[in-house]
């Protein structure tokens, strides 16, 4: 399952980024408990911290089997920086038709900031915003930079484009859009799809909304007493 991997993926960074601000917040004999993460005005704020930490883990030889060098992340810099949107998953139910997921956010989960070091990708910085204040999540996620490779090598137009992830819920599909020319272009690999090329909005509504009403059928009145569905 695609949460599993994120997981997986990310939880390791985002521990050692956790030991590193507990061993700093030591150092003024405070205790753990008060430990929170540090809050900037922007992104690019947190993006810096989030990069000046991973120097300090790769110095300090915590790497953990990130197979990061320190000489390339020192000289690494950020090209893309992908906003991520939650879906609202029962406006999408009742979504019959769409001209942009734009029209049924959830809310701005935060951005995804590649870092490169000579077009080599050597991870991501994931930035999350919270009442206006930039804070970061974790570091890595290997799944996400392999659509993001994907992505720049198959189209050519990543770089200083409008991107946005769009992460459909409780079906778990990722949705890519691009501004390129004035015109929206949407990208999936969701069920077999290809990031290759950009898939039509209706085909790619109908083949989300399928999965989504299957779901919906099947769990949708358990998790709604939970408060799962968003």
């Amino acid at each position: 399952m695609k949460h599993i991997i994120k997981l997986t993926a990310s939880i390791g960074l985002a521990s050692l980024l956790f030991l590193l601000a507990c061993e700093s917040k030591n150092e003024n004999n405070m205790d753990n408990d008060q430990v929170q993460s540090p809050k900037f005005a922007t992104s690019a704020e947190a993006v810096a911290k989030g990069k000046s930490d991973l120097i300090e883990i790769l110095r300090s030889n915590k790497n953990n089997g990130l197979n990061l060098k320190l000489e390339q992340v020192e000289k690494s810099s950020t090209q893309e920086s992908i906003t991520t949107i939650d879906v609202n998953f029962q406006q999408f139910l009742k979504s019959d038709s769409l001209t942009s997921f734009r029209e049924i956010i959830q809310s701005e989960k935060g951005r995804i900031n590649a870092l490169y070091n000579d077009n080599e990708l050597l991870t991501t910085i994931h930035t999350r915003v919270d009442s206006g204040a930039w804070s970061v999540a974790s570091i890595s996620d290997k799944m996400i930079e392999a659509e993001i490779s994907e992505l720049r090598n198959t189209n050519q137009i990543i770089g200083n484009n409008d991107i946005v992830l769009y992460e459909i819920p409780n079906i778990d599909a990722h949705v890519y859009s691009i501004q390129s020319g004035g015109i929206e272009l949407f990208y999936t690999n969701y069920k077999g799809n290809s990031l290759s090329k950009p898939i039509a909005l209706n085909e790619l509504v109908s083949m989300l909304r399928e999965d989504a009403m299957a779901f919906q059928r099947e769990f949708g009145e358990r998790l709604a007493k939970e408060k799962l569905v968003k």
